[in-house]
């Protein structure tokens, strides 16, 4: 393992045989931590060539058991997110695609690094079960259309080590090591389409569409070479996604989103329907609806890229499953399964937000604009940081996470803002004057103001 650090450190390229090795010591423990992450660093500096990367995402999908849904009919598709600040997406496409008929088997991650996780905003649910067996997950298939679970210690053992030594030593922003810890999950769970939703932007680990594109293309490559179907989808990470931030408050508005008629319905209805400008309500969630439904058009049909037809197709059928209810009931439904408690959840979410309407002096704290001006910036990894100080995520592997804590953005970017107005709020039980004087330092320079209405980027920046 020495000689294989060396190697990697020198720049070389390690060999089929060699990744192998490490794959094998990391998932038998017979490797150390401390080689491990000398390893991980190594090729954040010296980075791995495609045929290296796709040697380490074979080697890690290897490491355990596959998935076999042979027996379960129908179109099997899944999406993946790179990670960002409020992205709570896969909440509502696993229940929205298998109500389209689509079986959608999701292995998602809990937090890493600034970055929120799907598999912690679930355990917000009281009673959620995250379960592995194959034949309650093809049951789950059968029955719901959907299942969302973590990593057992059968599924890409490998992975789930080097995940969380990742998460704690400053390696997560390498592309070979995303595209390898991405895929290893994807590929054990026997897909014929695959949509990643790329972030690209401050809160994201591709800061620049350049690299966001690399990184993209990387996972494109390397999973259709595996023959999954895969289009990426690059978007935006330069605010927080939605209204929400934190883990029980963002599974709630997955909840809210669900419902038709609701401000997140009738938001889409006028971005994609009737093509009618935004009330400020509504441009507070419009970029959460809209990359939701672009990577939900994409997971129903991939030609919709290029196919103008398909896509009013498969547009026009989500938002009919979205009106009629069967998204919301879907949803239930698939949460009821694996043993979640809906109305535990909602409870939970109507205490956060009650404390918000009122403004409770003794949980709530509001960051007020220090001048008049618009909204021009957030830094999203600045405030997924403070976040996670703040307790809703984790600065060793075994932290424990505080579901309860929660964000609320107020304006919408390039909104006009006076000054003293607040531009977010923060929710915490035990709320003291250090947590405060800490979201004020952090918020005066991550977000920006300027005295000239700032052009956004667009919400969908690339597709791949």
């Amino acid at each position: 393992m020495n000689e294989i650090i060396a190697r990697k450190k020198a720049g070389l390229k390690l060999t089929k045989a060699e990744i192998e090795r490490v794959v094998r010591g990391v998932t038998t423990g017979e490797i150390p931590d401390y080689q491990i992450t000398a390893l991980l660093m190594a090729i954040c500096f010296q980075g791995m060539d495609v045929e290296e990367r796709s040697q380490l995402t074979r080697a890690m999908a290897e490491s355990g058991q596959r998935l076999d849904f042979s027996g379960v009919k129908g179109i099997k598709v899944d999406k993946h997110s790179t990670g960002g600040v409020g992205d709570k997406t896969s909440l509502m496409l696993a229940p929205w695609l298998a109500a389209a008929g689509r079986k959608v088997p999701m292995i998602s991650g809990r937090g890493l690094g600034f970055t929120g996780g799907t598999l912690d905003k679930l355990a917000a649910i009281p009673g959620y079960f995250f379960e592995h067996e194959q034949v309650k997950l093809s049951a789950h298939l059968n029955a719901t259309g959907c299942f969302i679970i973590g990593q057992s210690a059968d599924i890409a053992p490998a992975d789930k080590k080097i995940y969380a030594l990742r998460d704690v030593t400053a390696t997560v922003d390498e592309i070979s090591l995303i595209t390898a810890s991405i895929l290893s999950k994807k590929l054990t769970e026997d897909l014929d389409v695959l949509v990643m939703d790329v972030k690209c932007g401050s809160g994201a680990f591709m800061q620049n569409l350049e690299d966001a594109r690399a990184l993209a293309t990387s996972i494109a490559n390397t999973a259709n070479k595996a023959g999954v179907k895969t289009t990426c989808l690059i978007t935006a990470m330069d605010f927080p996604l939605g209204r929400f931030t934190g883990n029980t408050i963002e599974t709630w508005e997955a909840f809210e989103f669900c419902k038709p008629n609701g401000v997140y319905f009738e938001t889409a209805v006028k971005l994609y329907v009737k093509k009618a400008k935004l009330s400020r309500e509504q441009m507070l969630v419009a970029s959460l609806v809209e990359i939701t439904v672009e990577l939900a058009v994409a997971m129903l049909d991939p030609t919709s890229r290029t196919n103008k037809t398909a896509r009013k197709k498969a547009t026009d059928k989500l938002m009919e499953l979205w009106q009629n209810g069967s998204l919301r009931q879907r949803m239930e439904t698939w949460v009821k399964a694996q043993q979640g408690d809906v109305a535990g959840l909602e409870k939970k979410g109507e205490q956060i937000l009650k404390a918000f309407a009122t403004n409770d002096s003794k949980t709530v704290h509001n960051y007020r604009a220090p001048a008049a001006g618009f909204f021009a910036h957030a830094d999203s990894r600045a405030i997924g940081n403070l976040m996670v100080d703040l307790g809703a995520g984790r600065k060793k592997s075994t932290d424990t996470v505080v579901d309860q804590v929660s964000l609320e953005m107020l304006k919408y970017p390039g909104e006009a803002v006076k000054k003293g107005e607040s531009i977010l709020r923060i929710y915490k039980e035990d709320l003291n004057a250090n947590d405060r004087k800490q979201v004020d330092n952090i918020c005066k320079t991550a977000l920006k103001l300027s005295k000239a209405r700032p052009k956004i980027a667009k919400n969908i920046l690339a597709r791949i």
